[in-house]
């Protein structure tokens, strides 16, 4: 009986144990082997590309990094020639804006998800982009730069050639 007992009082430690780690949070660490190697300085941003299972990221390292995100694999990377400073896509996925420290905007195709497409650089501001939003029906960009107080806006849509407004 005894060990009836022992058993019981082991039993109820353990539970008691559980109890007191469930309103503890734990940090779990998973290595770059298992996410993959995206970028090799900070992270920018990332955005979903549409409705699709694809991101795009952006970092420090001047890249641009397409990745599928069921499997944590990077189907490209482009360098781009500026550090850049703010990024957005479009809602639809297809079109890439990103912002550099040299006030340069710089819109990609990134529609085939395979390889980024610039289609344009425009040179907007002279101090670093530090916002860009694209209107709801995808029509305007809205950038905004870190030192003056104006907000740029361009025809988001490519018919009309990303026109300065």
């Amino acid at each position: 009986d005894d060990d009836d007992d022992d058993d019981e009082e082991e039993e109820n430690h353990h539970h008691h144990d559980r109890n007191a780690e469930k309103g503890k949070k734990k940090l779990i660490t998973i290595g770059p082997t298992k996410l993959g190697q995206f970028h090799t300085g900070p992270v920018l941003g990332a955005e979903q590309l549409g409705h699709s299972t694809q991101v795009v990221s952006v970092g420090n390292d001047c890249n641009i990094n397409i990745w599928e995100m069921t499997t944590g694999e990077t189907s490209s990377v482009t360098g781009i020639s500026a550090t850049p400073s703010a990024m957005c896509t479009t809602s639809s996925g297809n079109l890439l804006f990103i912002g550099s420290t040299e006030g340069c905007l710089r819109i990609f195709d990134v529609s085939g998800r395979i390889m980024p497409r610039l289609l344009l650089t425009y040179k907007l501001f002279n101090s670093s982009i530090t916002s860009i939003k694209v209107s709801p029906n995808q029509d305007l960009v809205a950038l905004i730069d870190k030192d003056s107080k104006k907000i740029a806006f361009l025809d988001a849509r490519p018919v009309n050639k990303f026109k300065v407004l």
